[in-house]
């Protein structure tokens, strides 16, 4: 009984520290992501034309923006490797600005009473390469989250699971110029 009471111990300890540990570096992202908010403005209204190229690249260091929120991206800034991502206002050369949105793809029903119940939403995001040096944006693509559940026993809508991942890897494949 001892050693299942230790072993519970241990287990609640490590779990504590992965969460304290993971507040903090939360906490870390977030202060990364200050040193930009005086330029955000300059960031969401910057002027560009649209010159689309098939093969996108990174021109130095990058910026995600939630467009629709009008803030750094908090779901993909802090995913993104060092190597790529901006540090400092002044070593953003590229902005992706993220569009993120849901796709109604159908809806739910009691199945006793044929009551709908709620929508089955897809989670979506159109996101725009922007190479500040060019003033261009370069590319664009539709990135779609898994589709929402097929049957769904509760009330209200479903969304699938943002891109996210799908966003990032993205990021971290394109070449550097």
């Amino acid at each position: 009984m001892k050693k299942l009471l230790l072993f519970i111990a241990i287990i609640a300890i490590f779990i504590l520290y992965v969460m304290i540990k993971s507040f903090f570096q939360f906490r870390a992202e977030e202060q990364k992501a200050d040193v930009f908010k005086p330029y955000l403005d300059q960031y969401l209204n910057f002027i560009f034309d649209t010159k689309l190229i098939e093969n996108p690249y990174l021109n130095g260091k990058l910026l995600t923006l939630d467009i629709k929120n009008k803030r750094i991206d908090d779901l993909t800034f802090p995913m993104l490797n060092e190597t790529v991502k901006a540090d400092s206002p002044e070593k953003v050369k590229t902005l992706v600005l993220i569009e993120w949105y849901t796709v109604k793809e159908g809806e739910y029903f009691d199945e006793r009473t044929g009551r709908k119940t709620g929508n089955a939403l897809r989670s979506c995001a159109n996101i725009s390469v922007i190479d500040m040096a060019i003033k261009a944006k370069i590319y664009q693509r539709t990135f779609y989250g898994n589709e929402p559940l097929k049957t769904f026993h509760g009330e209200g809508d479903f969304t699938s699971m943002q891109p996210i991942f799908e966003i990032v890897d993205f990021i971290h494949s394109l070449p550097r110029k």
